[in-house]
């Protein structure tokens, strides 16, 4: 993914942001940190960070789930069932999100459409 330098601005003006609040929750504004501290907060903070980018864009992937699919053993057209909590342990974090699930009654299969996308790395 390339940002534009418009985007860098902005994540700029968010770095400004979160060193603010990294120092006000460390209770020491104006502390001189090591560089190795530096570095924990930041790995810690960009760690949170991304967790919580992957939750709000699998929010936004899912939010407006397709009423029915077809079943991808037997294409028979099922509607949706109910809402299944999912998380995945990611290189940052555990990231968690709601997926709509969906059953065949004719081959008494449960699946996730978005089950092919979500977690394959390959």
């Amino acid at each position: 993914m390339t940002i534009s330098a418009q985007g860098r601005n902005r994540l700029k003006e968010v770095a400004r942001d979160l060193t603010k609040l990294v120092d006000c929750e460390k209770k020491q504004p104006g502390r001189i940190f090591t560089f190795a501290e530096l570095e924990d907060d930041s790995i810690e903070v960009t760690d949170l960070l991304a967790q919580m980018l992957m939750e709000e864009r699998l929010a936004q992937q899912f939010s407006v789930p397709e009423p029915s699919v077809c079943c991808p053993k037997c294409q028979s057209q099922i509607p949706r069932d109910v809402d299944e909590p999912r998380a995945m342990q990611t290189d940052r974090g555990e990231v968690t999100w709601t997926e709509p699930t969906y059953e065949c009654s004719t081959c008494r299969r449960a699946f996730f459409p978005g089950e092919l996308s979500v977690g394959d790395r390959s």
